[in-house]
């Protein structure tokens, strides 16, 4: 394979973002072919589409919770307005160049449409050095995503993009239309095998270094720091009641251990008395007294520790109420499950005495691994009994959303 290049300038040099180079979609020079998905593309269509093709963003949507390993295009869906959206994407960085190239992979020469842009390393530094290192030692795919221009539908030629079904068919060719999007990919099968990263290549070796008044003008990083210093301070609080707590409990221990020497002291000493002042009942009488008033000081002290500690458990417990609640909020309820599954996580694993976060951990875990799966067994399924290869939402007729056609596996 012999594409890699030095990435031409694209414009002036910022700390914190990478240059990235990479195939959108492979140009069909032969007419009858087309790309798993069914779409063929022509090469005057894609000079036609440049200029939107010079603006998209390069997407991911996250497989892991770190942001550092790639999935697909994230989950297509239509708004209450019949726009369609991705959710769970992020933009990771930007082209700002595009133009049809021939390149030759394993031996072949092969039109393409070629990007070069940007990673943002300053957001997205652990997928940048991921990348860098996956491209370096394999191939990287991606998925171009297009749809129709001014959010209007894709016009393909001769309008001929189904069959009598309402089936989208194999050989269809977008004419006019827009690509929006360029989708980095890991796990997901992509459409088209050429559609690859292709070079990365580090700006300079400040990427590391943060600018404090971009930061301050990100309101969502603003409002994201002030999350963590609330609840920083609410920890440190949290973690000084607890050695307060723990102070207090180990001086009464100790109260109660010296007031039990002194008890025992006691009572020796009143044994000691009765045999030598057997007669002197006054005495005895007041050492009784004394006696009285330790046990009683005892007890007290006893309750008091007793009390102190079911404090402390409960303020144990409802911490870890508090964090159960707060990654269920922050963390399942934002996994795409179903409300009858995160009404079940819920009931289990929340509202329960169960208590445990690690549990609701291993619940939230286990669920994305099984949706996976089954995601999994439906593509191959769906791909068995439609060469179309394109995954469909389940969507009524009227919505037809298959008309964007944003390209994506």
């Amino acid at each position: 394979m012999n594409i890699f290049s030095e990435i031409q300038e694209i414009g002036k040099d910022y700390s914190g973002k990478a240059k990235i180079k990479m195939i959108a979609c492979k140009i069909h020079t032969d007419i009858s072919e087309f790309q798993n998905n069914g779409i063929t593309w022509v090469e005057e269509y894609v000079r036609d589409s440049l200029e939107s093709a010079k603006n998209m963003h390069y997407v991911v949507s996250w497989f892991d919770e770190e942001a550092q390993i790639p999935y697909d295009h994230g989950v297509k869906n239509l708004t209450d307005n019949g726009e369609l959206e991705f959710k769970k994407s992020v933009v990771v960085g930007n082209a700002v160049d595009a133009y049809v190239d021939e390149v030759e992979i394993d031996g072949v020469k092969t039109k393409v449409l070629m990007t070069e842009g940007y990673i943002n390393t300053q957001r997205y530094n652990k997928f940048y050095h991921w990348l860098k290192e996956e491209v370096q030692n394999g191939t990287i795919y991606g998925s171009v995503e297009v749809r129709g221009k001014n959010n209007g539908a894709i016009i393909y030629e001769n309008n001929i993009y189904q069959d009598e079904y309402g089936n989208l068919i194999n050989g269809r060719k977008p004419k006019i239309f827009d690509f929006s999007d360029l989708a980095i990919m890991y796990i997901a099968t992509p459409a088209d095998n050429l559609c690859r990263v292709v070079e990365v290549n580090k700006i300079n070796d400040d990427e590391g270094a943060f600018d404090l008044a971009e930061a301050k003008n990100d309101t969502a990083i603003v409002e994201l720091n002030k999350q963590v210093t609330d609840l920083n301070s609410t920890i440190n609080a949290l973690e000084k009641d607890k050695t307060n707590l723990e102070t207090k409990v180990t001086s009464l221990e100790s109260e109660i251990s010296n007031k039990k020497k002194e008890l025992s002291n006691k009572e020796t000493e009143l044994n000691t008395k009765t045999t030598e002042l057997n007669d002197n009942k006054e005495v005895v009488t007041e050492l009784n007294k004394e006696i009285v008033e330790l046990k009683t000081a005892m007890e007290t002290q006893t309750a008091e520790l007793d009390a102190l500690k079911a404090y402390k458990a409960e303020q144990e417990q409802t911490n870890i109420k508090t964090e159960i609640n707060e990654y269920f909020t922050n963390s399942v309820s934002k996994q795409g499950f179903s409300d009858k599954e995160l009404k079940v996580i819920k009931e289990k694993y929340v509202d329960s005495e169960l208590n445990s976060l690690d549990e609701l951990k291993k619940a939230e875990t286990d669920l994305i691994v099984a949706k996976y799966k089954e995601k999994q067994k439906l593509t191959h399924e769906t791909n068995n009994k439609n060469s179309d290869g394109f995954v469909r939402n389940t969507v009524s007729k009227k919505e037809d959303i298959s008309n964007t056609d944003s390209i994506w596996e």
